[in-house]
C-alpha cells in the first residue's frame, strides 16, 4: 500500500484541479469544491485535504469509513472536515 501512496494522493489532487479549473463551464463555484470518500475514496479524501497546496486543496472533506491509517498531522489550513468510522 505505501507504493500507492503517492499515486492515491495525486489522483486525489488532479481531481480537485481540474474541477477547480472548469468549475466556470461546470456552473460550480470554485472557492466550494469538497471531497467526499467512502472506505478507499475515504483515504484518497484525508490525504488531499491533509497534503494539499492553494491549487489542489479542498474547500471541505467528508471521509466516510476511510481506512484511517494515522497520516500525517493535520496542517493548519487544514478544509472543515466531517470523519465517520465503523465501530
Amino acid at each position: 500500500m505505501k507504493r500507492l501512496t503517492p499515486l492515491v494522493l495525486a489522483d486525489g489532487q488532479q481531481a480537485v484541479r481540474e474541477v477547480r479549473r472548469r468549475a466556470a463551464e461546470w456552473g460550480l463555484a470554485p472557492e466550494r469544491i469538497g471531497m467526499i470518500g467512502f472506505s478507499a475514496g475515504g483515504m484518497v479524501t484525508e490525504s488531499v485535504a491533509l497534503q494539499h497546496d492553494a491549487d489542489t486543496g479542498p474547500d471541505f472533506a467528508a471521509v466516510i469509513y476511510g481506512a484511517g491509517e494515522g497520516g500525517p498531522p493535520v496542517p493548519a489550513d487544514a478544509p472543515p472536515a466531517v470523519c465517520a468510522l465503523r465501530r
